[in-house]
């Protein structure tokens, strides 16, 4: 679990960075560096085994670590600029502008990408996570709090990019729902340290 975290701090942070260098983004640095750091220090709380790569097979396992968990970062960095959004749209009603160079509009193209983007990922990941699982111990789920929670996040984030793409939800409905879909991820993660 510890590794799992910084993992994803890293993640978090390297999302960020191939925004900012490849789409110029400049807006949200204090969240994604806020994330990182929280999920920095929760890994250094956790103690972590080391992970020895015996055969073939862990090579799907760490596979599967590292796509999930930059797929993650994809998603957490679409809830970071679902809540720019939020807070973009809340002082644009009372005339004040939070973060003048980056419209509504940025915002919610950036949340609906990374969405996009992560989601797929993640998706990629748990797949792999399954073939592992089926070619280590023959069967594709145990059903574990880790794989359950893992299964029910997919599920909402896949709900999250039908509605944010069809009926084009914004600001406090769909910020919400991600709310939902972040406590799932921590469930999942929480599962690995527990199973």
């Amino acid at each position: 679990m510890g590794q799992a975290l910084s993992f994803l701090s890293l993640s978090l942070l390297l999302v960020y960075f191939l925004l900012r260098i490849i789409r110029n983004v400049k807006v949200g640095q204090t969240f994604f560096f806020f994330f990182s750091f929280l999920l920095a220090t929760l890994s250094l709380s956790v103690p972590s085994p080391q992970i020895e790569i015996k055969n073939f097979s862990y090579f799907f396992f760490i596979a599967h670590i590292i796509i999930t968990i930059f797929g993650l970062g994809g998603l957490i960095s679409a809830i970071i600029y679902s809540y720019i959004y939020y807070i973009q749209e809340n002082k644009l009603k009372e005339k004040f502008l939070f973060l003048s160079d980056f419209s509504l509009e940025k915002s919610n193209i950036f949340s609906l990408k990374s969405l996009r983007d992560g989601y797929f990922l993640y998706t990629l990941g748990i797949f792999m996570g399954f073939f592992w699982s089926y070619k280590t111990k023959g069967v594709l789920t145990k059903f574990t709090l880790k794989e359950t929670f893992a299964f029910i996040s997919w599920i909402i984030f896949g709900v999250l990019y039908y509605i944010q793409k069809k009926y084009g939800w914004r600001g406090k409905k769909i910020l919400f729902l991600y709310f939902f879909g972040l406590i799932s991820i921590l469930l999942a993660i929480a599962g690995i340290r527990i199973f």
